[in-house]
């Protein structure tokens, strides 16, 4: 009995032992996580009117600056960009570009008036199944002729196709034909109280466009627009240059 009541206690002592060392284990675990955070966390500081105005003025002279340097970049890219493309810039150029990265003003609307009405440039299209996206129609007719604008709804059966001018507006029907040949599509081109009514369409949702409101932005926000949309078109410039190595 006294070797059975022995045994049963060194049992009951490594239990014991074993607990309390995952309890000390844990405590330690515990102690680490808090010392992590406590060095995570930012420490908070009281300070006067006078202080917090200057740290103030400080944090909107740093912004300024960024703000300004990053203007100077975007400016930088876009001169760049138009070497590349187009050659040396001119005078007038790079004296515009000054000038809008200086002031911010956004370049003059083209043709702020709307669509002016031409007789003959409106080609509707009707199909037997609905057609496919606007990029894709346009691709279609811009295969033939200059398109200025197509007018479709996702999953519409007929839409309408304006062009720069009539005579491009009946390449598009003499060439009905070939476009029949991958398309169900009927073409016309619109006239007399079609195309009047058409017109006042045009002008009625373009009207209802401007009347829109529109969320405004900060310039801060522009900017940072702005060079997140630059940085993606380097981006995927970048992406398409493939190089090969002397080895390949």
């Amino acid at each position: 009995d006294l070797e059975v009541s022995t045994e049963e206690e060194k049992d009951t002592g490594d239990v014991k032992d074993g607990s309390l060392l995952k309890a000390k284990r844990k405590h330690k675990k515990k102690h680490k996580e808090r010392h992590k955070m406590g060095e995570e966390v930012i420490p908070l500081r009281v300070l006067s009117k006078s202080e917090w105005m200057d740290l103030k003025k400080e944090y909107l002279a740093l912004q300024k600056a960024s703000m300004a340097s990053l203007k100077k970049t975007i400016s930088q890219i876009k001169l760049e960009s138009k070497m590349e493309t187009n050659g040396v810039p001119t005078t007038s150029e790079i004296k515009n570009e000054k000038t809008n990265s200086e002031e911010g003003c956004p370049q003059e609307k083209v043709n702020a008036a709307g669509p002016q009405f031409v007789s003959g440039v409106i080609v509707k299209i009707v199909s037997t199944e609905p057609l496919p996206g606007r990029k894709q129609v346009r691709d279609t007719l811009a295969a033939i002729s200059e398109v200025v604008y197509v007018d479709l709804l996702e999953g519409d059966t007929e839409c309408h196709a304006r062009f720069k001018t009539p005579e491009d507006a009946q390449a598009v029907i003499n060439a009905y034909t070939e476009i029949k040949k991958k398309h169900c599509w009927n073409l016309e081109i619109l006239s007399g109280d079609h195309e009047q009514r058409y017109w006042q369409k045009i002008l009625v949702d373009r009207q209802a466009k401007l009347n829109q409101p529109r969320e405004k932005k900060r310039g801060t926000e522009k900017l940072i627009t702005k060079a997140e949309k630059i940085r993606l078109a380097k981006t995927q410039q970048a992406s398409k240059h493939i190089r090969f190595s002397e080895y390949d």
